[in-house]
């Protein structure tokens, strides 16, 4: 899933080389005010939840999976006021 786009929840089957098949969820949560991805990683029936900051990565299951925020588009920069 490299490079996908997030918005709101995503949820993405992938094959692995060895052929094993994971299924990725992820969704936008908040914590003690703080956003959050929560990543659930389901292989063969067994699941594995972690919680990211934005830039965060984590290997579950021979998967890496890492969120990485978007940069801003050029009306959101110029909307603040960056050039």
């Amino acid at each position: 899933m490299f490079g996908d786009r997030m918005a709101g929840n995503y949820s993405r089957q992938v094959k692995l080389s060895d052929g094993s098949i994971r299924k990725i969820d992820l969704h936008p949560v908040v914590m003690d005010g703080e956003p959050l991805v929560e990543v659930k990683v389901a292989n063969a029936g067994k699941d594995s939840l972690v919680y990211l900051k934005p830039n965060g990565a984590t290997y579950r299951d021979s998967l890496l999976v890492s969120v990485t925020p978007a940069p801003a588009s050029q009306e959101t920069r110029s909307a603040a006021g960056s050039r």
